[in-house]
């Protein structure tokens, strides 16, 4: 199973050309907010995953209002049928966060308050895909809730050399050591877990926070976090205009990652002045690989976390995170072909050579 965070435009075109999922596989969606770009791409993504011949039941996760949006879009392009198709669950989080507190929103009547955002409690969800959810508020034009994911914890290691000495044989009762059962022996001895297994080893934290100008309210759940995935749309020069907006630069992303010990951080949500389809089509002409702009941003975060710091990511679409690899990015993007353009595939697979040809010929055909 997966779970998604956000839902942009065009997110089911990029799903049909990953090589590494499929909405049919989607367990539940989690929406930040509810600004377009980040859940207008739920409608399409719901009609493949039931074309795809999906039946099990998907859980849309957000503030208040998500039931209604989805609703209301459905029900005006045709309706939903939940025995043709699947049943959609949601779990609108409320602006108090949790029954019996006050409301977050600030005075204006827009997103949530920036001192009730900093003394607020994360809001506990529950599990999803075996995964503890918990939501924190962020502050953004809109009510908006960042993620933290944390696994459950795993039984230590068992030293199977110091078991088997102690006269454990070999089969079920290894097993049950492992996983803090004590085991009595034929001779009537009595093996305990903590005299061969070691301490348990505690689950990881994967948190996804998204359009916020101060994430402070997550800095206690993401405490020592495998991986904090923290949106950078402005460059570090720009933090007036970021705080105006209700976004983040890289360095006030790159802050909280310090401020909260996170292990890795990636970063994301970058402004279109950081698009790289101004520099693409000289890099190719050059012969060589376009230079990201984005890359500024990662620079910027990697002075403020220092050389000892964090290892900062700067995403892009279609990257996998490795967590058998403490997340570190896998070099080749996860994708058959692009979703767009066809000419761009050898670029984007990096075959430069071969872009240059493409562009070439259609030059010749003007």
């Amino acid at each position: 199973a997966a779970i998604m965070v956000d839902c942009g435009e065009g997110t089911q075109h990029h799903l049909r050309v990953s090589t590494m999922l499929r909405a049919s596989r989607l367990e539940a969606i989690l929406l930040t907010h509810l600004h377009g770009d980040h859940c207008f791409g739920i409608f399409g993504l719901l009609h493949t995953a039931a074309m795809e011949g999906r039946k099990d039941p998907m859980l849309l996760v957000g503030p208040v209002g998500i039931r209604e949006m989805v609703e209301t879009v459905f029900r005006c392009s045709g309706g939903w049928f939940p025995a043709d198709s699947f049943e959609l669950q949601f779990l609108e989080i409320p602006t108090c966060g949790a029954p019996g507190r006050d409301s977050l929103v600030g005075e204006d009547g827009a997103g949530f308050s920036v001192e009730k955002c900093r003394s607020a409690a994360p809001v506990d969800l529950g599990l999803v895909g075996g995964m503890r959810l918990q939501a924190v508020p962020l502050v953004h034009s809109v009510p908006d809730w960042g993620y933290v994911l944390t696994e459950p914890d795993r039984p230590g290691v068992l030293d199977v050399k110091s078991a088997m000495s102690m006269g454990v044989p070999k089969g079920p009762q290894l097993g049950r050591l492992k996983s803090g059962e004590a085991v009595t022996l034929a001779d009537g001895r009595v093996v305990s877990p903590h005299q061969v297994v070691g301490p348990r080893i505690l689950g990881r934290t994967v948190a996804v926070l998204q359009d916020t100008s101060d994430a402070s309210a997550a800095i206690e759940p993401c405490r020592g976090a495998a991986v904090v995935v923290h949106e950078a749309t402005f460059a570090a020069d720009m933090e007036q205009d970021a705080l105006a907006k209700g976004h983040s630069t890289s360095a006030m992303a790159a802050d909280f990652a310090l401020r909260c010990g996170a292990k890795r951080l990636v970063l994301t949500h970058f402004s279109a002045r950081y698009s790289t389809s101004d520099a693409l089509a000289p890099a190719v002409a050059d012969g060589g690989p376009p230079a990201d702009p984005a890359g500024r941003l990662g620079e910027e975060a990697r002075a403020v976390l220092g050389p000892e710091g964090a290892p900062v990511v700067v995403a892009q679409d279609f990257m996998v995170l490795r967590g058998d690899r403490d997340f570190e990015p896998e070099p080749l993007l996860a994708v058959k072909r692009p979703p767009w353009h066809r000419q761009a595939v050898d670029v984007l697979m990096g075959d430069f050579a071969a872009a240059k040809r493409a562009c070439a010929h259609l030059a010749a055909c003007k």
